[in-house]
């Protein structure tokens, strides 16, 4: 068969683009709604969409409401490749700012922008698609030490398991097979990724096994997988929402801001949102789910007078319930190391909305647009006394936004942009490599606050990244060995180079041939790291009598009736992974409570 041509190529991926953007168009289409329904779910994110999607599942003759603040998702956001194109991105990102922090991003711009979905899928739609469920014991923990029983691993692997649908003969075992959430690897895609090999193949050398981190242990190195079917991202409006999309009983409705919880007394009977410039209440019959995400959930809760009494005092808000909505903020960070690699052949494909790419991403679910592959590793530091808990986790990624220069020198603050040009101008025509060293398992705490009663204010989020001694010594420890131990050696150390010379503001902390000494690490930390974006614990699980706890274990907002809040908000402690299959899980795990207790 002669090779379509390029006219014949451009027409068919126009074609496959505007059947998928009317796909996405029909789940964003609802004008009209009820007065009053059974079930009321705020944000459509990795949580909430699932959550109103098994209710609407389970009982036909019960009506749902799922409210969301964003609109629909496009043809492009379901392409991994472009992963990074939308953080950031004001029709899909909420791109929160947060408190100036004393040891991480001190180059760059301020504010620094905190990534939160705002868009059907919430971050499930802009994040990195990467299929982590994060270490055992952090779950064992949440039942033993916070009080939010039943939620040990040995309980809620079955809800992870229900989720997913692993689609990847490397791994059979300890996966789910037939859940909503296509889950697969780049195995089959290797020939695209030969440096991403090298690292494996380099860090096997050193010691690490190849495993799966979803499965026993965490300690080794795999080829991260990830949600991803058919060569699209899966997220959680595409594996849940489309399919039920068709249910008489479940109204989807886009672009509506929840204002207002409405109570009456202590018993929650409604809510207000803004739609068009218009407030609008709907009234619950049943219950009130909260869904809206780490930031959106406290802020909402507080607006409504659930939260911190003395804080709701000072903006002029009538407290209703004091429980310490906002506590317990934390996140993981992240410092990034940049490698060129000589042989650009050796890297991988830039990542270009070329028409080759396209069609072969449309018409064969292939080629680099259909992947963004991650190469991982655990670490256990010096800060931490447990071998099969690890606290640092690495990340070996594409560095997409480095087709651009000029957009990645506007990130560093006004004064520091002509010293970072210069530094990474000889570059500028390279592809380079992206190695995040992260913090996974944050001892420090910081806070989320209303700026004022006005639901149309960001609020003010402090994570309080690296603030605890520990973890910044911990990050010390882990780049130390990655940098001395791992990245010099094997296939990896002779394909890959180290951009290793002194980061600006960091001069003359080194003496000798050493150019990562502890002294320039500290530095580097402060001056280059980043947040990730898996922020949790604002609205904290805990024991129903827990003073620090703002649901109990069944996810009820303690002391107000027929009000839960179901997204990783709850989660008193962060996992030490990336957050989508554990939201995914307490999505169906609190879609199953509501199931059994509205009995």
């Amino acid at each position: 068969m002669a090779p379509i041509s390029l006219t014949g190529q451009i027409l068919t991926v126009a074609l496959l683009s505007l059947q998928r953007q009317n796909e996405h168009a029909k789940l964003a289409s609802r004008d009209v709604w009820n007065d009053r329904y059974d079930y009321i779910v705020i944000g459509a994110g990795g949580a909430g969409s699932i959550v109103a999607s098994r209710l609407a599942e389970k009982n036909p003759q019960e009506t749902i409401l799922l409210i969301e603040a964003g609109g629909q998702e496009s043809s492009l956001t379901d392409v991994p490749g472009l992963y990074h194109e939308w953080v950031g991105d004001p029709e899909f990102d909420w791109n929160f700012p947060i408190a100036q922090q004393s040891n991480l991003g001190q180059a760059y711009r301020q504010p620094i922008r905190m990534s939160v979905g705002k868009v059907l899928g919430g971050s499930t739609t802009i994040s990195g698609m990467v299929y982590n469920r994060g270490n055992r014991k952090h779950f064992d923990e949440w039942h033993s030490r916070y009080g939010c029983f039943g939620w040990n691993y040995d309980n809620i692997l079955k809800y992870f398991l229900r989720a997913e649908n692993q689609t990847d003969s490397h791994y059979k075992e300890n996966h789910g097979h037939s859940g909503p959430i296509t889950v697969s690897s780049d195995w089959n895609q290797t020939n695209l990724i030969p440096i991403f090999i090298d690292y494996l193949k380099t860090a096997q050398q050193v010691g690490y096994k190849l495993i799966d981190f979803n499965g026993p242990t965490q300690n080794g190195v795999t080829l991260f997988e990830h949600t991803i079917k058919n060569g699209a991202k899966v997220s959680s409006a595409s594996a849940y929402l489309r399919p039920n999309a068709f249910r008489s009983n479940l109204h989807i409705l886009t672009k509506a801001f929840a204002t207002k919880i409405i109570l009456d007394g202590k018993q929650a009977v409604g809510i207000e949102f803004n739609r068009s410039n218009h407030i609008h209440q709907v009234m619950a019959r049943r219950e009130i789910i909260v869904s809206a995400g780490t930031i959106g959930s406290a802020q909402l809760l507080m607006l409504s007078g659930i939260g911190p009494a003395e804080h709701l005092r000072e903006i002029g808000i009538p407290l209703i319930v004091d429980v310490p909505v906002g506590n317990n903020l934390h996140d993981h960070s992240n410092l990034i190391l940049h490698f060129d690699v000589p042989n650009q052949i050796e890297s991988y494909e830039r990542v270009e909305l070329s028409i080759a790419n396209l069609y072969d991403y449309y018409v064969n679910y292939r080629g680099p647009l259909s992947m963004f592959p991650n190469v991982a590793t655990y670490l256990v530091t010096n800060q931490n006394d447990d071998p099969e808990w690890p606290d640092i986790m690495t990340e070996m990624v594409r560095a997409n936004e480095w087709n651009n220069l000029t957009n990645f020198i506007q990130q560093y603050a006004e004064n520091e942009s002509d010293s970072w040009s210069r530094f990474w101008q000889p570059y500028t025509s390279r592809r380079l490599l992206a190695f995040d060293i992260q913090m996974v398992r944050p001892r420090a705490r910081g806070s989320l606050r209303l700026k004022s009663s006005n639901p149309y204010d960001q609020p003010l989020i402090d994570p309080n990244y690296l603030g605890d001694p520990k973890d910044f010594e911990a990050m010390v420890y882990g780049i130390d060995f990655v940098v001395h131990n791992i990245i010099n050696q094997g296939p990896f150390g002779r394909n890959a180079r180290l951009i290793d010379k002194t980061i600006p503001g960091c001069e003359n902390l080194c003496f000798g041939e050493d150019r990562f000494c502890k002294e320039y690490i500290r530095c580097f930390l402060r001056r280059a790291s980043i947040p990730v974006f898996r922020h949790a614990g604002t609205c904290r699980c805990g024991s129903r009598n827990d003073p620090d706890a703002v649901v109990d274990e069944r996810l009820r907002v303690r002391n107000i009736q027929r009000l839960r809040v179901i997204d990783g908000s709850i989660m008193p402690q962060i996992i030490n992974a990336n957050s989508w299959a554990a939201t995914a899980m307490i999505g169906e795990y609190g879609a199953q409570m509501l199931i059994d207790d509205n009995r």
